[in-house]
Order: C-alpha cells, then structure tokens, then sequence
C-alpha cells in the first residue's frame, strides 16, 4: 500500500487498516499508518487551530465514541474512552483526527498498544484531577462572606424551642452538682420536645419536634427505664414520642462521632440534641484545662447541629472544687464562655437520697434572652432494691425562686479554698492517702477540714476504698481516699453511682 493510498484514506480507513497491520504483524505497514495520522492531524492544526480543535473535541457528544468502543471487545480502556471528555481531546491532539477516528484506532489496537497509548494522559488526568478537588475542598472551607443583602434576606426572628428554657436553635449545657438529677432533668426536656408537652408543666413547646439522645453514661436499660417513668409522669408513653438514642460512644472529634451526627441531622432534622454527659465523649486528644482547645472541641459539636436549625444540650458536672459561680462553677476550661444557653442546678437542702427527694434551684439562662430562677422539687421515690423498681410516680413541683441561696452560695472563700486543697490532694495521690494523712498535707483550721471533707464525702465528690496501705512494713487494711469521678470504663458508673438505678 503506497503513501498515496494512506493519503487518500479517512480517519477510520486508517485505524482499520493499522487493524490489519497489527494482525499481520508488518511493522513497516505499523508505522507509515502512524506517520500519516501524525500528517493530517497536523495538516488540521495548521488550517483550523489547535484550540478550535479542542474545543470542538471537549464540548461534542459521547454517541459516537460510545458506538464505536460497544463495537469492539470490553476493557477498562473503552469504558474510560466513553465517559471522559477530557480523555478523548488529549488523544484527538496526540493522534490527529477527529473523535470517531480516535476512537476506531484505539479499538483497533492491542490491548498492550491501547495500555501504552492510554496510560500517560490517564496519569496526567488523574493529576489533574486531584489538583481541581483539592482546590475545591479549599474554597468550600474558606470562611462564608456575607454581603448585607443577604444576610437580612436570611430569617432571624427569636423563636422559642421550649419558651422561657431554650431559644431556637441555642446551644448550651445541662450542668449542676452530684446527685441533682441532671439525666433526669434532662429526660423530662426530651420527652417535652419529642412530645411536645409542657416540661415540668411549665415550659412549653410551640411545636413538637424529633430529638436526637446521645447517652454516654448508664447504658441502655436503665436509659430506658427511666424514660418509661418519665413518660408515664408526662402523661404520654415512649413508643408515641420522637425520640432517637443511641447508645455508642466515641470521641467528638472523631469520624465515627461526626459522621453519625451528620447522619443524625440530615435523616431527622431533630429540633433538639443532647449528649448525656460530655466527659464520656470527651477524648483524650482535647486537654479539659485548655481554653482554646475545649472551645474547639466543643464547636466540633455546636457547629453541624446550628448549620441545620438544631438545638444542642450537653450534659455536665460541677468542678468538684466547690470553687467559682454560675456558670464558672462547670467543669472542664471553656464550657461556660462557650455556652450560648445554660441550665445550672444545685441543691437548696440537703437531698434525701434513700427517699428520692430533691429540693434543687433551677436557673435558666441565655444570651439571647436573659434568665430566671426556679425552685424545682423532685420526688423519683424510693429504690426498692428487692423489687427493683422505684415506689410510685416521679412527682414535681416548679416555682419562681424565692431567693434562697444553695448551700454552695453561702460558703466562704475559706471554705473553696479548703475544698480545692482537699480535692487537689486526692487528684494527686488517688487512693493513697488516709483521712488523716489528707488533713496533714492540707493542714490549716482542723474544725473547717473535717467538715468540707465530710460534706465532700456526703455529696459523692469524694470517695474511698478499703485498700492495703504500708506501714512500719506491714500491710495494713485502710481506708483510702480518691477522686468520685473514674472515667475508665466509657459505659461504667462514672461519677459516683450515677450509672446505677439510682443515676442523678
């Protein structure tokens, strides 16, 4: 076959004829085919322009390629031929051509030949490629500028989630003292917006709305045991309410825990989360002392459930220090400053704990609206520990507080400061010391120790083991003193005996 028969051929008459080449094995044949691919596809850059080429190549229709490629045996590099524009010009401009020519000749190559004429504009597209995803990850995490157009064409009326407790949305914590009934408390705010029922008969709920319950501490029997309560004392039962838990626990900051928020927010557009308590979810990543990091943290958690229009409440525990007010007496750095609503309680008396009575200040708060203060009375009633169930219905009673300080608000300074002492002491020897090695490394007024010691003991800040102890060389039985809160188990009791049948 003469040059001059090649010349006259068209795009497909050339890949079929590179078909019988390649059949034959006649090298010659091979590569004067390739020679006059490489003379037209210059002859056209030349009178119409490589850009104009291209541009037709980048914005033509698939059918064609699709034609040709169906004809001829299935491998990755037809399928790649069929679906990638991009793929098709690079060949157009290495082989000259148009689309159907391109595409005749690769389907008649080898596949070895096809691999090798394919495989740098895949690696270079494949390149390409990640650049453009990158660059697109980037601009979607750069900050959102607003122009004031459209910041005042976006709602922003207050509206209420439960009026006179929570704006819609907030973010914010459950916090209080041990043994206030904070999981309670919290329970009776989830079945109310869940329900849309009046909580503690009082805040009500314009609407009712699906609220998504991450419990961290308990498990899920007793969980659902106290729901059933709950319930029952609401007037409504579990199985008619929307109410979403789940029981697993991981990190905030890690994808499991984000990725099943975001699952959470996307399939129930919940009104309101909760997360019961935050120091099972914690990590260890995040340092608690660090106001800069919670903060973070913590907007780890706000940030998804405010994009959406939910509401979050984290469930925390006073400092067990004693030390600071309101929303300083939190744990954890950077809970309070974070806060854009709060529920605080705290004792007004002395719990009857075998009873089941609670007599609790109730103080409510915002940013966006102000505060109240409650007296809030709870009876759940006594543990029957033979029966295992609880004596009759949770009763309540709520009303404006009468200005009555928690037993907490009439300490002296003296006092936080013995309290932080003792507690510092215990943190730094858990389970070492005995009462009265304690009382000598804090020293100071004996009468105020042995009384902030036992009122720590008696409201579970504190507890001790029977555990040996060296003296003299012998091993000796003793009481040993420790911190209340053990955070070694994710589902164990935590706090005291908040993951038992009596959890507060």
């Amino acid at each position: 076959m003469s040059a001059a028969d090649l010349k006259a051929m068209s795009g497909p008459q050339l890949a079929e004829a590179l078909k019988v080449a390649e059949r034959q094995g006649d090298s010659k044949r091979i590569a004067a085919v390739g020679a006059e691919f490489k003379r037209q596809r210059d002859e056209r850059e030349q009178s119409a322009g490589s850009t104009s080429t291209s541009g037709v190549i980048l914005h033509s229709s698939v059918t064609d390629v699709a034609t040709y490629a169906d004809n001829g045996a299935e491998d990755p590099w037809n399928g790649l031929l069929r679906t990638d524009p991009w793929l098709r010009a690079a060949l157009v401009r290495e082989f000259g051509g148009d689309e159907k020519g391109v595409a005749a000749l690769v389907l008649g190559m080898t596949p070895e030949s096809r691999a090798k004429a394919f495989r740098p504009h895949v690696e270079a597209h494949r390149n390409r490629t990640t650049v453009e995803q990158e660059r697109i990850q980037r601009e979607q995490a750069m900050f959102k500028r607003w122009t004031m157009a459209e910041l005042l064409a976006e709602p922003c009326e207050f509206e209420w989630l439960a009026a006179g407790l929570f704006a819609d949305p907030t973010y914010g914590q459950i916090a209080g003292e041990m043994k206030t009934l904070k999981s309670y408390v919290t329970g009776f705010i989830e079945v109310g917006i869940a329900a849309g029922l009046p909580i503690f008969g009082h805040f009500a709920p314009p609407a009712q709305r699906p609220v998504v319950a991450y419990v961290g501490e308990g498990g899920r029997r007793l969980w659902t045991r106290r729901m059933r309560r709950i319930c029952s004392a609401m007037g409504t039962t579990p199985a008619d309410i929307d109410l979403h838990p789940s029981f697993d626990v991981a990190p905030i900051s890690s994808l499991t825990f984000q990725d099943s928020l975001r699952r959470d927010l996307d399939e129930l557009n919940p009104g309101l989360v909760t997360l019961d308590p935050l120091y099972t979810y914690h990590g260890t990543d995040t340092r608690a002392a660090d106001l800069h990091q919670e903060g973070s943290l913590l907007n780890q958690l706000s940030g998804p459930c405010m994009d959406v229009g939910a509401s979050l409440a984290v469930v925390n525990h006073y400092n067990q220090t004693g030390s600071g007010a309101g929303l300083k007496r939190i744990t954890m750095a950077g809970s309070g400053e974070w806060a854009d609503s709060w529920v605080l309680i705290a004792h007004r008396e002395q719990p009857d704990v075998d009873g089941g009575v609670f007599r609790l200040t109730f103080e409510v708060g915002s940013r966006q609206w102000g505060g109240t203060s409650w007296d809030l009375d709870i009876s759940i009633g006594r543990f029957d520990q033979d029966t295992g169930s609880h004596d009759g219905e949770i009763t309540w009673d709520l009303n404006r507080s009468n200005g009555a300080k928690s037993k907490n608000d009439k300490r002296s300074e003296k006092e936080y400061e013995m309290r932080r002492r003792i507690s510092d002491t215990v943190t730094d020897h858990p389970f070492e010391l005995t009462k009265a090695k304690i009382r000598t490394i804090v020293g100071g007024n004996a009468d105020m120790f042995f009384r902030c010691f036992d009122e720590m003991a008696q409201d579970g800040e504190i507890r001790h083991d029977r555990l040996g102890s060296t003296e003299a060389g012998t091993t000796k039985k003793r009481e040993l003193w420790g911190p209340a809160f053990n955070p070694s188990h994710s589902n164990g009791t935590g706090w005291g005996d908040e993951g038992s049948e009596n959890a507060f």
